[in-house]
């Protein structure tokens, strides 16, 4: 196998996601895949674009009414 392409078991093992949010990052172009045959596959280029803006993400808080941040 290729070592710039993943199977959809081996990106949501990598990302440590289940399979929906790897379908909804897809949908909303966060990640890239390629059709080989009828097989999905993800390439590490847009895993490793899909990481860097996950550590580049900070959390948001939104104040509860009650004095307390609330995560986002």
């Amino acid at each position: 196998m290729n070592s710039d392409i993943l199977t959809i078991p081996e990106t949501t093992e990598r990302l440590r996601v289940g399979r929906t949010a790897i379908y909804n990052a897809f949908k909303s172009g966060q990640l890239r895949k390629r059709k080989v045959c009828g097989r999905t596959f993800v390439t590490v280029a847009s895993i490793l674009e899909f990481e860097a803006a996950l550590e580049a993400f900070e959390e948001v808080k939104i104040p509860d009414g009650r004095g307390r941040g609330v995560a986002a």
